[in-house]
């Protein structure tokens, strides 16, 4: 449906309007860019606990092995001193087996204490390793959410000044311009499209000759399928966007 008025004031809401969008979708990129960030660095940071918390778990198990292995070698010295006192062949017969069933002991403590100091050294040079990576995406965050605190600023102060801009040109629009293109955006995030191949972007409806007339003398129109306004980017409205608001 067309209308006696042209875009003259509308244009500037619209624009307005276009670029109040533009900058909070500017602020929600920056903060989704912001939480990812902080979302990677809980995981880092859980993950450097995880590591050290493996790290006590080998030193843990280390201390156990040498606290067994010690016990088992006092209980070897003893019994040699035994041995050394034997009063029978089969007195000795005796501890040297258990002499061996002690040695094998200790053999089999020791290769797997030999095993976890291995798994604490490649553990520590896990740890000082990812230290340095967790030190770095801190100072990295530190400085990502600085420049986001003053982007977001920036962007507040601009919005202001849009929002005030708005405020001024509200009035200056026809009152049934006005009152059609506010009940469409509250319902709509694009309630002005541009029109491709002589059909609306917005819901695709093939606009008439007349329609199409009507928009190439820069008359406001709303499209009969969806009532989005309508206009010719390249021949009515240069400084509208060329793209759904």
């Amino acid at each position: 449906m067309t209308t006696t008025f042209t875009w003259n004031e509308l244009k500037k809401l619209v624009v307005i309007d276009h670029e109040i969008g533009e900058l909070k979708k500017s602020l929600k990129k920056a903060e989704g860019t912001l939480s990812s960030a902080q979302s990677a660095y809980k995981k880092e940071v859980e993950q450097q606990k995880n590591i050290e918390l493996a790290a006590r778990a080998i030193q843990k198990e280390i201390d156990r092995y040498e606290l067994d292995s010690k016990d088992l070698r006092e209980q070897a010295t003893k019994k040699r001193e035994k041995l050394k006192q034997a009063l029978s062949p089969k007195e000795s017969a005796a501890l040297e087996h258990e002499l061996h069933t002690l040695q094998c002991t200790i053999d089999r403590l020791e290769t797997q204490l030999m095993t976890l100091l291995e798994q604490q050294e490649v553990i520590q040079k896990t740890i000082q390793s990812h230290t340095q990576h967790l030190t770095r995406i801190t100072t990295d965050l530190a400085a990502l959410q600085s420049q986001t605190a003053l982007n977001e600023q920036k962007v507040q102060e601009q919005l202001g000044a849009l929002t005030k801009a708005w405020d001024e040109q509200l009035p200056l629009v026809p009152l049934e311009l006005c009152t059609n293109y506010l009940n469409l955006r509250s319902r709509i995030p694009n309630a002005v499209v541009p029109v491709v191949s002589n059909s609306c972007s917005g819901c695709y409806i093939e606009l008439l000759a007349q329609d199409m007339h009507s928009l190439s003398t820069r008359t406001v129109m709303q499209c009969r399928g969806c009532f989005r306004f309508l206009f010719i980017p390249d021949a009515t409205t240069v400084q509208l966007p060329a793209t759904a608001l």
